[in-house]
């Protein structure tokens, strides 16, 4: 493109040579210019954008790259594609942030992403095909700019190997692999999950924000850490990921094989929610509650529990193991922790530090053969309704 100002991408005068590409050839946009594209054209090589020099590309057309294709700066917009085909290569060396706007760029090849910053989304589509390759080399953001934009993968997505891979307010649907290389993988705008995220040791994931709804085909497994803090997130599937598991705000519902056993640290926060109605075997080493705990299922504390606050609810039980103490802080005036409904069974110790411990519904605590609890300052069992 030799033009300096905007113009049609069917405009030969616009080109050197003075040709309108389309097939079969290799186009450089290197112009701070809108070029526009209103049908489609199959490209070998596309290169778009120069240092510090941002064009757009623009208009309801498909380009289709089955070469080499090099995202260097600027944006791609319109109603129209950008296709990788499968057997070529597309880089985005990141030398400036790039935008996606209303377009959809669909990789049916190899995709990578260099050099860490960001890439926003307005409004925009991206796809990773199946038997395709979506790479991010350093800590990068998918960056919200307006609309409802989102990922699409079904086939691999490989994030960073160190730092965090984040989705800014964007959607990540997963139907596909993703293996975390490194660091975090922190999805801020919900999603949905049919395929398999996994979670090496050293590694976290991260639903942070928006609504998730995993399917029971969804896989989530690994010896790294699990993080939930989304307004909503719903886990049919698979979750066995065995370092900490923390839930800091928003409402978490476990209803397919949750298993969190043995040395994985369990920690609810304020603000935080989990109900447990699923399949799996929830027995953490270490329970921190300051939030929620809910469900059917049986939650049993292999060596210590912390009730800082919050409350326990629902059918289930709560088991502190005989070898288990089971911490309840003191608390001033009025508040306290809360058992509603649910049933507290003490095998082991419990040390009540005094204040309020409300119960209502059918809460129950049982303090077994054997097993001490004991109350160290002034303390209250609160009526809340029920027997």
């Amino acid at each position: 493109w030799t033009n300096t100002s905007a113009g049609n991408w069917s405009v030969a005068a616009n080109w050197t040579p003075n040709l309108a590409p389309s097939t079969n050839e290799s186009v450089l946009i290197a112009n701070a210019v809108g070029v526009t594209l209103n049908y489609d054209v199959d490209l070998v090589n596309l290169t778009l954008g120069a240092l510090n020099v941002g064009p757009d590309l623009n208009g309801s057309g498909k380009v289709t790259v089955s070469g080499v294709g090099t995202w260097v700066s600027g944006s791609m917009s319109g109603s129209g594609a950008t296709i990788v085909r499968s057997g070529a290569t597309f880089t985005i060396p990141n030398v400036s942030t790039v935008s996606l706007n209303g377009r959809v760029f669909e990789n049916q090849g190899t995709t990578y992403w260099m050099n860490g910053g960001l890439l926003g989304m307005n409004a925009s589509i991206i796809t990773n095909d199946a038997g395709a390759l979506f790479q991010v080399m350093k800590p990068s953001t998918f960056n919200y700019q307006g609309g409802v934009p989102r990922f699409d993968n079904t086939g691999a997505f490989l994030t960073a190997t160190n730092g965090t891979t984040g989705f800014s307010a964007v959607q990540f649907n997963n139907y596909g692999n993703v293996p975390i290389q490194g660091g975090m993988l922190q999805m801020g705008g919900g999603g949905y999950q049919t395929g398999t995220i996994t979670v090496p040791a050293g590694t976290t994931v991260n639903f942070s924000g928006g609504v998730f709804n995993c399917t029971a085909s969804s896989s989530i497994i690994g010896a790294g850490t699990f993080l939930a803090s989304a307004t909503t997130a719903n886990f049919a599937g698979t979750v066995v990921v065995t370092a900490s598991n923390s839930f800091s705000a928003g409402t978490a519902s476990f209803t397919g094989n949750y298993t969190c056993t043995n040395n994985t640290l369990l920690d609810i926060s304020t603000g935080g929610a989990v109900n447990f109605d699923g399949t799996g075997t929830v027995s953490p080493n270490i329970l921190n509650l300051n939030g929620g705990l809910g469900g059917a299922n049986t939650v049993t504390v292999g060596s210590a529990m912390y009730w800082y606050g919050g409350t326990m609810y629902g059918s289930g039980r709560t088991t502190i193991q005989p070898a288990a103490t089971l911490t309840i802080a003191a608390f001033t005036g009025y508040g306290g922790v809360y058992l509603a409904d649910r049933t507290l069974e003490n095998k082991g110790q419990v040390v009540w530090g005094g204040g309020n411990l409300n119960m209502s519904g059918v809460g129950v605590i049982t303090n077994d053969a054997g097993a001490s609890f004991q109350i160290l300052n002034t303390a209250s069992f609160g009526y809340g309704g029920g027997v």
